[in-house]
Parts: C-alpha cells; structure tokens; sequence
C-alpha cells in the first residue's frame, strides 16, 4: 500500500501533536478522515472541522461511539492519557492514577477495537517509553522489540505501564475480533505543532532561555522522527496488519545528543550562545532499534538535520539554512 486515498479513516487522538498533522494530511489526500478526542482545546477542534475532518468529541475513559459512522477502512489508533498536567504540559507524577491510564490506554484500546472491528485493518500506536529503563552505563543499548519491557520514565510511571497494558490488549482484540492490527512504538516526534517538543526547542533557544541538555548520570539523547516520514510510514504499516500483530519500533534511525540539535538549530536562529543545563525533569528518550522497521516497512527519508530544518523553516522563516 503506497498511499491512503479515497478510504474512510478513523484517527483517534486527532487533537494531539500527532493527529493534527496526520488528519490534515489524510484530508489533502482525498480521504474521509473523522477525527474523535476530549477536544479540551476548542481552538483545535475548529482547526479540524476547517480543514473538512469530522470530528466528534469521544472519551476513551468511557467512549461513546454512537455518533460515528458503523465501518471504517481503517482506524489509527493515537488516543489515549498521557498522564500530562494539563496547564504546565510537564509529565506529572501523580497527573494520573495507574487504574485510570489503564482504562483510558488499555480498557479503551479494547472497546475501541471492539466496535470497529470491521475495518480492514487498525494501527496501534504505542511509544518507545514502554522498555525498562536501563542503568546509565548502558543507556546507549538499542532496544529490540521483544526487550525488557517496564517502566521506563521515572516521573510519569502510569503512562509507560499504561501502554505496555495497551500493547496487551491490542494483541487480544486484534485476535479475538479478527480484526489486522500492527502495534507501533512511535519515537521522538519532530513537529511544528507549538507545544510540540522540537517547537519547543526553537522556542526556548531565540528566547536565549538555558536549555536542559544533559543528565547527571547519562547524556540525553533522542531518535527523530519527522511528521513528512510518520504519515508516510502508515501506509506500510497498515499493509501488514495481522490478526497476531507485529511490533515494530517506529522512530529514527540515527541518535543524535541533544546538544548537537540545539547548537544545530542556534546556529540557524543566530543564537549560538546557548547556556547547557541538567535536565531537572530527567525526560529522555530510549534507543531503540530499528531494523524491523527498516525492513517490513521502510527507512526514514529526512536525517535529523533536515528533520530540524523543516521546523526552522516554518516557525522561523526569516532565518536562512545553512550553506
């Protein structure tokens, strides 16, 4: 499957910083995209319904489903509780219980599958945060897919057991429905959404602000994955749903150091004095591996670099790239 086009598609989550751009891009792509959330900020419901996606608020917690259509083609599966606070955006470590992350995450993975269990096939998409966390002399160990699994942040516990209950109970529904499924452990997002978290490196660097770009025991780095490649990825990942699932680690290939990003993007905004500090939150990201990805589905096609440039470009197009 090279493009979704002409399909009936299903994007729950479709207000956050992923279902924003895949519902938009679904839309340009001439499909009939209904995008269900709590919508707690209305002005991106509006941005939706503007651009012709039908929305339709719906809480996983306890989801009613009547006012959506009986089949889709296929259902990409983003919503779910993060266990955020909801005004400081900064993980929580009491944001969410652990017996609400599980019936938001798991409990509703399950009826979602439940009710549209017609559709062709469905995209579960987890996180890379479901690996244990390792000590920090191995930090640098690319997880596999079928690696320890735990929970790897240490300031939001919930979310990262959370998932790992949705990975199960998409295994079930996927089997007990009949319904093709691939689960996805989506990496580092690299977005213009503004509380996105590359956004927000631009934005902490022009105002000059210091940027946490270590950890006291380990340095901090990420896989980036841009929007152009996670909706380009989704085709494949949809073509090899199945009725047992496959899990693939859905995130870049390279690992880049933080610091090499903000001192990459400075250098474009004309802000290359940039003051490094610890991390005080201890938000990092897992390596994970990627070969599975590379073969059943396919490579990235933006390096890190282009991945930040993109950002750049958009948010601050004044500045120009570098020769």
């Amino acid at each position: 499957m090279d493009k979704l086009q002409g399909k009936r598609v299903l994007v729950t989550g479709a207000s956050g910083k992923v279902g924003i751009p895949m519902s938009e891009r679904l839309v340009r792509d001439d499909n009939e995209v209904w995008g269900i959330a709590r919508f707690t900020k209305p002005e991106r419901k509006k941005r939706l319904d503007d651009m012709g996606v039908h929305t339709r608020v719906v809480d996983l917690l306890d989801p009613d489903f009547s006012e959506l259509p009986e089949d889709f083609d296929h259902v990409i599966h983003l919503g779910g509780d993060v266990c955020q606070g909801d005004e400081t955006g900064i993980f929580m470590p009491n944001g969410a219980s652990f017996l609400l992350a599980n019936q938001v995450n798991g409990i509703g993975t399950g009826k979602l599958m439940s009710r549209f269990r017609n559709a062709e096939s469905c995209l579960v998409v987890s996180t890379t945060g479901v690996f244990k966390k390792r000590d920090p002399d191995q930090y640098d160990v690319a997880e596999v897919e079928d690696g320890l699994l735990g929970a790897f942040h240490d300031d939001a516990p919930q979310y990262s057991a959370s998932k790992n209950a949705q990975e199960v109970v998409a295994r079930f529904s996927a089997e007990e429905f009949g319904l093709p499924t691939t689960i996805a452990r989506l990496g580092c997002q690299v977005s213009t959404i503004e509380d996105g978290l590359v956004a927000g490196y631009v934005g902490a660097i022009a105002a000059g602000m210091p940027f946490p770009g270590f950890h006291a025991d380990r340095p901090c780095v990420y896989q980036y994955i841009h929007d152009d490649d996670i909706y380009d990825h989704v085709p494949g990942l949809l073509s090899i749903a199945s009725t047992k699932p496959d899990t693939l680690n859905w995130t870049g290939a390279e690992v880049v150091d933080i610091r090499d990003v903000a001192t990459y993007i400075g250098k474009r905004i004309g802000q290359e004095n940039i003051e490094f500090v610890e991390d005080p939150w201890g938000l990092m990201c897992t390596i994970s591996d990627t070969s599975k990805l590379l073969e059943r589905v396919g490579p990235c096609k933006l390096d890190w670099k282009e991945s930040m440039d993109r950002v750049v470009d958009e948010l601050m197009p004044e500045c120009p790239r570098l020769s």
